[in-house]
């Protein structure tokens, strides 16, 4: 009898066990595959058209409300060049003209493959990129990835 109990109870101890391990595991497997499923911001829109200004605009007026719209979304942003430079990563940034405020002009940090491009700019030429918005850093408007979609060579 007690040879018995012992049996069933290492059963019992094993299949708890088995169960365990399953379970994890199960809920790791979900785990990854609902991060594998979730979109990523700005991705599934198509990007939609705006302007330097609206977005120097719009950080000035609401800055939680300029987020909701440009951070992490995909749009086409047209301007004229007010300096071209490079950030702390040496990547090529075009400051375009908000005319909101001079010291505050967002700040588009283009993708590598941009950077020969850019360093023909000069003050003044217009351009169209496609960018993805990164919100506000140090109260200025900021958007990465960006491509020149046109320059206007005039």
């Amino acid at each position: 009898m007690k040879k018995a109990l012992t049996w069933g109870l290492g059963i019992i101890a094993a299949l708890i066990i088995v169960w365990l391990i399953v379970g994890a595991s199960s809920e790791e497997t979900q785990t990854q595959q609902t991060a594998e499923e979730k979109p990523v911001p700005g991705n599934n829109a198509p990007p939609f058209e705006t302007t330097a200004g609206e977005i120097a605009k719009a950080y000035a007026d609401d800055t939680v409300a300029a987020d909701k719209k440009y951070k992490n979304k995909a749009f086409i942003a047209s301007g004229s060049v007010v300096e071209v430079k490079t950030d702390e990563s040496d990547h090529a940034v075009l400051v375009l003209d908000g005319g909101v405020n001079p010291s505050l002009e967002p700040h588009f940090i283009l993708a590598d493959s941009e950077k020969n491009k850019a360093a023909e700019l000069k003050k003044g030429q217009k351009v169209k990129l496609q960018c993805y918005g990164k919100g506000e850093v140090t109260k200025i408007a900021h958007a990465e990835d960006c491509e020149l979609l046109f320059i206007d060579w005039n």
